[in-house]
C-alpha cells in the first residue's frame, strides 16, 4: 500500500521517532470499527422480530450520535451490508478452520446460532446489498481456491449459489438443520468441480 511517513519529536530522552502508516494500519482501524457496530447491531436485532428498523435507534444501541453514523454508513442497508461483509471475512480468515469445508460449516453454525439476529437482517435489508455480500464471499473463496482448476467465473457462480440457498434456508425460518444446508452447499461445490474438469 502507499506508504506514509510521519514524524515527530519524541521529548523523552530527546529522540526522533518515525511512525509508518500504511493502508494496512487504516484497515486494522477500519476492522476495528466494524466490529463495533457489529456487535452492536447483533445484539440489537438479536433481541426478538423486528418490522421496522431506524439510524435512531441503532444509535441507541450503539450508544452513539447519528453524526457518527453517518460518518461511517450512508444509510441502513449500508450498516448492514459493511457488518454481512465483515463477518464473512471474520468466519473466512478464522485460523481455527483451514479448509474451505471447515469455513462454510462454521458459516452456516454462526447462522443459525444466531437466528433471530440473521432473520432480522434478512428482512429488513434490500435486496440491492445481495451484490455486495455476494462479492464479499466470492472474495474469501477465491482467496481459499487460489491454486485449484476453478475459474474465477466458476468461483463466482458457487458463491452466488451458496449465498442463494443460504438466504432460501433464512427466508424459510431454518427449516432444514445445518447439515442439510451443508450438503446442499457440498454438492453444488463438488458439481462446480466436476463441471470445471
Amino acid at each position: 500500500g502507499i506508504l506514509y511517513i510521519n514524524m515527530f519529536n519524541e521529548h523523552k530522552k530527546g529522540r526522533i521517532k518515525m511512525y509508518f502508516t500504511t493502508t494496512r494500519r487504516k484497515t486494522r482501524k477500519d476492522r476495528i470499527h466494524i466490529q463495533f457496530f457489529a456487535q452492536a447491531l447483533k445484539k440489537d436485532l438479536s433481541q426478538g422480530t423486528v418490522y421496522k428498523y431506524s439510524v435512531q435507534r441503532f444509535c441507541e444501541a450503539a450508544n452513539i450520535c447519528r453524526g457518527t453514523f453517518y460518518r461511517n454508513f450512508k444509510n441502513l442497508n449500508d450498516l448492514f451490508s459493511q457488518v454481512l461483509q465483515f463477518e464473512i471475512n471474520s468466519c473466512f480468515n478464522n485460523p481455527h478452520s483451514s479448509t474451505l469445508h471447515k469455513k462454510a460449516h462454521n458459516l452456516l453454525i454462526e447462522i443459525e446460532t444466531n437466528a433471530t439476529y440473521y432473520r432480522n437482517v434478512h428482512s429488513l435489508a434490500s435486496s440491492q446489498i445481495r451484490t455486495q455480500v455476494d462479492q464479499a464471499l466470492f472474495r474469501e473463496m477465491q482467496k481459499l481456491l487460489f491454486n485449484s482448476n476453478l475459474s474465477n467465473k466458476h468461483i463466482q457462480s458457487i458463491s452466488s449459489l451458496i449465498l442463494i440457498r443460504i438466504l432460501d434456508w433464512i427466508a424459510h425460518d431454518y427449516q432444514d438443520n445445518v447439515i442439510t444446508v451443508y450438503t446442499d452447499v457440498e454438492c453444488l461445490f463438488l458439481h462446480h468441480i466436476k463441471k470445471s474438469c
